[in-house]
């Protein structure tokens, strides 16, 4: 590659950020409801069932990691309490320090998210 290391890690930031901008709360939702194999009303319902509430988590971390998103947009379209999403958020981005399959998941999800959108 031509030129020096901070011009090839300054391109690749920019192409990450045109990428992530393109992303929205609703891919965020449709795809971990994908991940997980559950509807949007199973997603947004309350309750703390298991494969539900990790996704709900999931979803947060994922929305937190978009420089264009924001936790508030996410807990408007789910109905829930944006300190709620920071939190599971906050828990997730813990356990996946220490579980390798955890965050190998959120990673692939974060890329599937960004490559997904590169056509819209």
């Amino acid at each position: 590659m031509l030129g020096d290391d901070s011009f090839a890690d300054e391109t690749l930031l920019q192409a990450d950020e045109k990428l992530t901008s393109r992303v929205t709360v609703d891919a965020v939702i449709s795809e971990v409801c994908r991940q997980f194999g559950i509807s949007e009303a199973e997603l947004i319902a309350t309750g703390k069932a298991r494969p539900a509430s990790e996704a709900r988590a999931i979803a947060a971390f994922l929305t937190r990691e978009m420089a264009n998103l924001s936790l508030t947009e996410l807990a408007k379209k789910m109905g829930r309490d944006v300190s709620a999403f920071s939190q599971a958020a906050r828990r997730l981005d813990i356990s996946a320090k220490e579980n390798g399959q955890l965050a190998k998941m959120v990673h692939q999800l974060l890329t599937d998210l960004k490559m997904s959108n590169t056509s819209r």
